[in-house]
């Protein structure tokens, strides 16, 4: 797999993981000045790669407090992409392994915004399985506060 220095119009600023599915890049909209996360799907396989574009298509459809935004989708070298929005944050898999400190009530809090109980479960069911930035998501805009 190519480690890109643009992706679309998108400027590349570092990679941010890889995966089976593919690879993350944290990027730059150069038109808009902000931040925004590109997965990357690296993988050859047609019914994966249907996979992908179903997901940014379902994404892009959604909105909710707890789903990133979906920005583009699109091609680069006929490898598939999609731009989503960059959320800032520690990954939930590295919080968890260095047993960071948690109040119970931000548990609670982060495992219903996981499993889909902070009232948009009909839709979950119809997305692909969580990527590490949608879980992400839960730790970098922190607990919801009641």
């Amino acid at each position: 797999m190519n480690d890109f220095k643009r992706i679309g119009k998108f400027d590349v600023i570092e990679k941010l993981g890889q995966g089976s599915f593919g690879t993350v890049y944290r990027g730059r909209d150069p038109d808009l000045k902000r931040d925004v996360a590109i997965k990357v799907c690296s993988i050859d396989d047609e019914g994966l790669r249907k996979r992908f574009l179903r997901e940014a298509e379902i994404s892009g459809n959604l909105q909710h407090k707890n789903i990133v935004t979906i920005f583009a989708f699109g091609y680069e070298q006929e490898t598939p992409y999609l731009v989503q929005e960059f959320l800032p944050g520690e990954d939930l898999r590295e919080l968890i392994r260095r047993k960071a400190p948690l109040a119970s009530k931000d548990k609670i809090d982060y495992l219903e915004r996981s499993t889909g109980r902070s009232g948009w479960s009909s839709a979950s069911r119809s997305r692909p399985a969580s990527t590490p930035l949608e879980v992400k998501d839960s730790v970098s805009r922190g607990p919801r506060r009641r």
